[in-house]
């Protein structure tokens, strides 16, 4: 497998895969495939008609758009352009959207013609729609970019409630965000056979872990649909279908999912190896009924990290081949320095 340097950004860990395994498939959505060079060109004449509006290093560009092949290639090309992208998902409240706006003070936001708002329309916040601009941007050059960025540049602001309740920008850096996708990959031991399930939002930093970890060890990312999660026999069958072998979940999703596999009896996909959660620990009662439905056979890990500190701080395997011997059993939760709970007992 390439090993990327430590000093590689994430963008550039996608284009070393582009250039050594053009034709793998790096995206499935919507019943379409797209290879690691179709999406490297995309990203490329995009970010060239990025910069060419003033994107670059710790230039803000907002990006308001649904989970889609646009909105994973506008994220590859704010990189590449040098700038910074600040994550807005669409279905959020519209006072929350225009907060985001006013506070980063972005001179950019990329959305489609279907996210068009109302509290999009400023003076200061040239918007672009990206569905209308396909043609103009399919003039610019597909090849990759001098690199504009540097390690201590920001990649992205993802905003927080935090604990008043009031959202707040964290911001992070390449070289964050570059060292971050590189462990958590060795630590997952991601593969170009593996498919990974983007299931997050985009305003949460799990996505960041999803796209980055995934298209940076030359792997396949699959973008879920909305109905999905209103059916646990859906979610499973599509799943299965698109051969997905990583799930990334808030851990709240996973006490879901696995009470309903418990209560109908049914089982994830044969190709599933992986599922990680995170956000809060796992409880003890949703773990043992995983263990009875699932068995042992699925790696299952719990992590835990606040934004600040790029997604994931510390993480624990309590189910599967490589679980903690115990984990489940301790008096004790497993905490990290912080005194955070890790493990359910």
């Amino acid at each position: 497998m390439l090993q990327p340097c430590v000093s590689t950004l994430v963008h550039q860990q996608f284009e070393l895969w582009a250039e050594q395994t053009p034709d793998a498939i790096a995206l499935v959505a919507q019943g379409r495939e797209y290879t690691y060079q179709q999406l490297n060109v995309r990203a490329n004449q995009l970010a060239r008609f990025l910069q060419q509006r003033g994107v670059g290093p710790e230039v803000l560009v907002g990006v308001c758009l649904p989970r889609s092949p646009e909105l994973i290639i506008a994220l590859l090309a704010i990189l590449k352009a040098g700038g910074a992208y600040v994550p807005m998902d669409p279905g959020y409240p519209a006072e929350r959207l225009e907060m985001m706006r006013t506070d980063a003070q972005m001179p950019l936001l990329l959305t489609n013609r279907a996210s068009q708002a109302e509290w999009m329309q400023s003076t200061d916040t040239q918007v672009i729609c990206l569905d209308a601009r396909w043609e103009d941007i399919g003039q610019a050059s597909a090849t990759d970019l001098p690199c504009q960025a540097q390690s201590h540049h920001l990649a992205y602001i993802i905003y927080t409630s935090g604990s008043t309740g009031k959202p707040k920008g964290v911001m992070i850096e390449h070289r964050s965000i570059s060292a971050y996708a590189q462990i958590a990959g060795a630590a997952y031991n991601l593969q170009p056979s593996d498919r990974v399930l983007q299931f997050c939002s985009i305003s949460f930093d799990t996505a960041a872990e999803e796209i980055f970890c995934c298209l940076g060890r030359g792997s396949t990312l699959v973008l879920r649909t909305e109905d999905m999660i209103g059916s646990v026999q859906t979610f499973l069958e599509r799943s299965q279908a698109w051969g997905v072998t990583i799930w990334v979940f808030p851990t709240a999703f996973w006490h879901f999912l696995a009470t309903e596999l418990a209560r109908t009896g049914l089982t994830p996909p044969a190709s599933l190896r992986l599922v990680t959660m995170g956000g809060e620990k796992a409880i003890p009662a949703q773990l043992a009924q995983w263990r009875q439905q699932v068995g042992d056979h699925i790696r299952l890990v719990n992590t835990y990290g606040p934004t600040e500190a790029t997604i994931v701080a510390t993480m624990c395997d309590i189910a599967g081949p490589e679980a903690v011997a115990g984990a489940e059993t301790s008096p004790y939760w497993q905490r990290d320095s912080s005194g955070t709970d890790l493990c359910a007992r």
